[in-house]
């Protein structure tokens, strides 16, 4: 199973896809899955996206880049914070260490329009965040957003 909403940016959508190892396994996702999982606005941006190759293969070379580029400067602010997650991965499981911590940087990130999880809900991690790689520009926007915690 994969979201691929990080990739393109569009956490609102809720696009992803699963690879099933069976048949059976196919039925019995199929078997729960809501009759209207995709709505006609996310499949026609869809669409458009898988065909913006330019945009792909260059989120493909520079998401290791910029995402090391993260943890190392998350780090340098934040040294008691521990991250995971493997090098090709879009988005850093960051602990916090702290739930207070954990809630108030998920507040600060959206009030500055940076869709940041909180790992309480659906994961029971209170004191994680995840947070999507970016470009180091839209980086910018959360660091700052962060200088308050």
């Amino acid at each position: 199973m994969h979201s691929w909403t990080k990739l393109w940016c569009c956490t609102g959508l809720r696009l992803g896809s699963v690879v099933c190892p069976t048949a059976e396994h196919m039925r019995a996702i199929k078997k729960i899955q809501v009759p209207w999982s995709v709505n006609i606005v996310a499949l026609a941006f869809l669409n458009a996206v898988v065909a913006d190759q330019p945009y792909l293969q260059k989120t493909w070379q520079m998401t290791k880049t910029w995402r090391q580029q993260t943890i190392e400067r998350l780090s340098e602010r934040f040294p008691h914070w521990q991250f995971f997650g493997n090098r090709f991965l879009s988005w850093v499981w960051v602990d916090t260490k702290s739930e207070e911590e954990a809630q108030r940087a998920v507040d600060l990130a959206h009030a500055a329009g940076v869709p940041v999880r909180s790992g309480r809900p659906g994961y029971s991690l209170p004191t994680f965040v995840r947070l999507a790689v970016r470009e180091p520009a839209k980086f910018d926007v959360l660091l700052e957003a962060w200088s308050a915690l």
